[in-house]
């Protein structure tokens, strides 16, 4: 397999959620923990309404030189803060509703199992994880050391 320079891919990406198309892509990185796995779970990104950037939603948008793959934890008017789910400490980005690229409207597991980012259980997970934020960094931790045992397992 080939590897192609990340701002190829998501200029790529970019360009065909502009032209109305929904992109599955691949998760990489810690950032959206536990939710989210690097290498072992997929997104469908589809182009954002601006009703559909609201707190709770994760979006693909544009944060300088590179695209991330956060979480809107805030909106005033235009502007948005977001967070990765794995980010314990207070880490926002700042950006604004031009920024953002796609809305997550589905994740795909490894396992086929798919579920609605739009979905009731989906938004109780982020409520939930939303009210933990005095124990994310250990329950990050634990998730991270949990994670790695199982994968040394294999």
């Amino acid at each position: 397999m080939k590897a192609i320079p990340n701002i190829l891919f998501f200029e790529e990406v970019e360009r065909c959620l502009t032209a109305g198309e929904h992109v599955t892509i691949w998760v990489r990185g810690e950032s959206m923990r536990p939710f989210l796995r690097s290498g072992r779970d997929r997104v469908e990104i589809a182009p954002a309404t601006d009703e559909e950037l609201m707190p709770g939603r994760v979006v693909l948008f544009r944060y300088g030189p590179v695209w991330l793959l956060h979480r809107i934890v805030a909106r005033c008017d235009d502007r948005l803060t977001l967070q990765g789910d794995g980010n314990y400490r207070t880490t926002f980005e700042r950006a604004t509703v031009a920024d953002v690229v796609g809305v997550v409207t589905r994740v795909i597991r490894s396992s086929g199992r798919t579920m609605e980012a739009d979905s009731a259980s989906w938004r109780q997970y982020w409520c939930l994880w939303r009210m933990a934020n005095p124990l994310r960094r250990w329950l990050v931790a634990l998730d991270r050391r949990l994670f790695r045992t199982r994968s040394a397992e294999k």
